[in-house]
C-alpha cells in the first residue's frame, strides 16, 4: 500500500481527547484517520450524520401558529401531483 502525508489543523482539545481513545483502542491517530477515509470511500459518505443548525429542525410545537401556517401553506403549494 502505497501512503501519502497531510497536514491536518484540528481542535487541540479535541485532538489530545481523541488521542486518549485511541490509545484504549489500541491505535495511533494515523490509523484512525486511515480508518475513517477508507469508510469515506467505501460509502461514499461521511460516517455520521451532519446536520443544519436546530432552527431548521423545529418541531410543530416549537413554531408560532404563523410559522406552522406558513409551513402547511408552503408544502400544499410545492406539492407534486
Amino acid at each position: 500500500m502505497a501512503t501519502a502525508r497531510i497536514n491536518l489543523t484540528v481542535d487541540e482539545n479535541a485532538k489530545e481527547e481523541a488521542l486518549k481513545l485511541f490509545e484504549m483502542f489500541g491505535m495511533d491517530a494515523s490509523t484512525a484517520v486511515n480508518m475513517f477515509f477508507k469508510k469515506v470511500v467505501q460509502t461514499k459518505a461521511i460516517p455520521f450524520e451532519i446536520s443544519v443548525a436546530n432552527e431548521q429542525k423545529k418541531t410543530t410545537y416549537d413554531m408560532s401558529k404563523e410559522e406552522f401556517m406558513g409551513r402547511v401553506q408552503s408544502a400544499i403549494d410545492n406539492r407534486t401531483v
